[in-house]
């Protein structure tokens, strides 16, 4: 089984990475490349701009990240103990479950310049007729693009920072700080947050090489002329000129070489933080509640704006999917119309079938295969080979997904099903694996005990005692899985070789120039198919526990 996952999983990454690393280096024999030599980096580092776009991805990626991972390590501390803490599970999965892609549009439809919240307020407290030349999105700095990381991704850190609480004493700790005269906060910045950092530290870096190394959305959020370095290198994948490819694959190794001297330097200021939050730690320094209390509402607010602004921006696009005229500064459409839904089969019918195909085939075989990994090893004996399954995500995609293409096009798999589906198996089976390995482990094994004293055959045992025990865990890893797969944007690319279109691809496509109205209806698609897949998980999970009289 190690081998099989070893196989399907590893392999293919590293032979992409060195897809990549030998052109960049000179040597590609197909394209005429049968030497070693540095000209490939030169070409590249001549590119106009490229400087600048290096700049950009190291940026825009560092804070992003550390304003997503700051506010979802204290976002929970400030609520903890109230009746919203509670509350928070219940309203990040939806926000969860939606593609970053689709936050993005939701931000373009609301804050460019002729966006909906500038409808809102004008002309009244703007007097403006026409749209304004400046906005939040498409500006040359990337606030747009951090606005949108932001969003989508402190929903998944602060979730995972709440299951991890239940992993540590979190109550009797914040007691004994508050016994030892310490606030609320300090306490938890001093005593609990310390706790949490081991078990969050893989996926900060994971929220770091995506926020670096993301397309889709930096495509809708960024304009063509101030583009981040992942654009522009798939820009260079894309060109005609298949010598391009050289300063391409030059393109990914500097990326790579990006991410991991930004993960160095977090490592190092990380270390930083620690001496200085001993320090005051050890001289006592307990911060006044009061002044805390002071700055306590601000700070809620910049937490849970950007997912506002989101959520916001989703209603507006569902506004123009439904808009048959809709002049600036009118704050709602001034006619309606349901013609553009009407003619989805006609125009999206095929890709959203595809996407729906693509996810539930892709899902159903990652819930397998981790079912059948951790049947086989039920305790973390296979932990060490465990660890590789992170691996595709803590590379910049396409650092190696050019090599991924030209091992499909050997194998002659290029633009097929099969390839499509196993590029979306790399990305979906690490997130299936999150989802569902604690559950499966923490699993009470004296229910299959008692089963095999009773007669129960393995399978049986499988089958109608631990299966449905676990059904809810299985069923929502499914739907974590679906909503994945069809969040990708560059595996789908490079895999289908544009012959497979996914509504992701095809909401990119439609953000770059086509109508408001077709791209709301795309993005419409793109927020309820996960959600349906999310919600039949939870509906049909219910329904079948109602048949255990141990869960009523």
């Amino acid at each position: 089984m190690v081998v099989s996952v070893f196989i399907i999983m590893i392999v293919p990454v590293i032979l992409g990475v060195m897809g990549a690393v030998l052109p960049a280096f000179g040597y590609f024999p197909p394209l005429g490349g049968e030497t070693f030599r540095l000209d490939a980096f030169v070409s590249f580092l001549a590119l106009p701009g490229i400087h600048h776009a290096i700049m950009l991805s190291f940026l825009t990626g560092l804070v992003a990240t550390l304003l997503s991972c700051g506010l979802a390590l204290i976002l929970p501390g400030l609520l903890y103990g109230t009746r919203f803490f509670g509350l928070m599970r219940r309203y990040l999965a939806p926000i969860l479950s939606l593609p970053h892609v689709t936050v993005a549009v939701g931000l373009l439809f609301l804050l460019q310049p002729s966006g909906w919240m500038m409808r809102l307020i004008s002309p009244g407290l703007t007097g403006w007729e026409r749209p304004p030349i400046w906005g939040i999105v498409h500006d040359p700095y990337g606030l747009g693009l951090i606005l949108g990381l932001v969003a989508k991704e402190v929903p998944f850190l602060v979730l995972l920072v709440l299951a991890a609480l239940s992993q540590i004493n979190t109550r009797p700790l914040l007691t004994v700080g508050r016994s030892l005269g310490y606030g609320p906060m300090a306490s938890w910045i001093y005593l609990i947050v310390p706790a949490l950092w081991p078990r969050l530290r893989l996926a900060m870096i994971i929220v770091l090489v995506f926020s670096l190394s993301v397309v889709d959305m930096a495509v809708v959020l960024m304009p063509s002329t101030a583009s981040p370095l992942s654009v522009r290198l798939l820009t260079l994948y894309q060109d005609a000129d298949l010598a391009m490819r050289f300063p391409a694959s030059a393109a990914a190794m500097v990326q790579i070489g990006l991410v991991a001297m930004t993960v160095l330097i977090c490592a190092l200021g990380l270390g930083l933080v620690k001496r200085l939050s001993g320090h005051l730690a050890f001289t006592g320094i307990r911060f006044s509640s009061a002044g805390l209390s002071v700055f306590k509402p601000l700070f809620l607010v910049v937490a849970v704006l950007p997912s506002i602004l989101a959520v916001l921006g989703l209603v507006a696009a569902g506004l123009w999917s439904v808009a048959n005229r809709w002049r600036f500064p009118s704050a709602f459409p001034d006619a309606w119309t349901l013609r553009h839904w009407t003619s989805v089969f006609g125009g999206l019918g095929d890709v959203l079938l595809t996407t729906l195909t693509l996810g539930v085939v892709v899902s159903g075989l990652a819930v397998i295969l981790t079912m059948v990994w951790l049947h086989r090893h039920p305790s973390k004996i296979g932990s060490m080979a465990e660890n590789w399954f992170y691996l595709p995500l803590l590379l910049p995609q396409a650092g190696f997904l050019f090599g991924v293409q030209v091992m499909l096009l050997w194998m002659g798999l290029d633009g097929t099903w099969l390839a499509l589906i196993w590029a979306h198996l790399l990305f979906v089976l690490p997130y299936v694996w999150l989802s569902l390995a604690p559950s499966w482990r923490n699993f009470n094994t004296q229910w299959l005990v008692l089963a095999a004293s009773l007669g129960a055959s393995p399978w049986r045992r499988f089958y109608r005692v631990q299966l449905p025990i676990l059904l809810l865990p299985v069923l929502t890893s499914f739907a974590v899985g679906f909503s994945v797969s069809a969040a990708l944007y560059l595996p789908t690319i490079f895999a289908s070789n544009g012959r497979i279109t996914t509504l992701t691809v095809e909401a990119v496509t439609l953000a770059e120039g086509s109508s408001r109205s077709q791209l709301g209806v795309a993005t419409g698609l793109q927020m309820a198919l996960p959600l349906v897949i999310f919600l039949l998980a939870t509906v049909l999970a219910r329904y079948r526990y109602r048949r255990f009289s141990y869960f009523s």
